[in-house]
């Protein structure tokens, strides 16, 4: 003779949900096994640590923003006059964009970005500033935020019209250190 099936149900119910009883019994603590080291038992999270204050040569928190947000579009395809990842970037645009999702609205062509901010030496430069160069005459037409501290040789991230989102060491590319016309601190 076969149970019902709603009694089998009954029967599992209680062996998975197990009975009252057992539902408010407290968990027991674990036990140390025979053999086993304070060193084998599992370790409680440790609790949130204070912050590391950063050294006096840490970028600036707008800055580390900047490189961070430029760093991840390292890639995106160029696209004339585009702003954003979607669509991809030119030089301006990738500036713009970044600038701005760091909190900071720039203009958008490259010789009105080129009048924002500070005007300093290029060899001054730091992360996050920007530079600027002139592909013929002295008309800014292309810019990058450098990734380089002082002492360093010149790098950027920028989009170029033939690679898209690269990095870029300024001082080893003939193409670029020879067109290079200025560089400004807006941070």
């Amino acid at each position: 003779m076969t149970k019902p099936k709603t009694s089998l149900l009954n029967t599992i119910l209680k062996i998975l949900l197990g009975s009252e009883k057992a539902k408010n019994r407290p968990i027991p603590k674990r036990r140390k096994t025979k053999g086993e080291s304070r060193r084998d038992r599992p370790r409680k999270k440790p609790e949130a640590k204070e912050e590391i204050p950063r050294p006096a040569s840490s970028p600036k928190p707008m800055v580390q923003t900047i490189l961070n947000e430029a760093e991840n579009l390292l890639g995106i395809p160029y696209k004339y006059a585009g702003t954003a990842p979607g669509e991809g970037f030119d030089c301006s645009g990738l500036v713009y964009y970044v600038f701005d999702r760091a909190g900071l609205r720039l203009q958008r062509a490259s010789y009105l970005q080129a009048e924002e901010g500070e005007r300093i030496g290029v060899k001054d430069t730091s992360p996050g500033d920007l530079i600027f160069f002139a592909h013929s005459g002295d008309r800014i037409n292309h810019v990058g935020i450098v990734t380089s501290h002082p002492g360093e040789p010149l790098s950027m991230i920028h989009s170029s019209s033939s690679k898209g989102v690269i990095h870029t060491n300024v001082d080893a590319s003939s193409y670029w250190k020879t067109r290079l016309k200025g560089a400004r601190r807006v941070v």
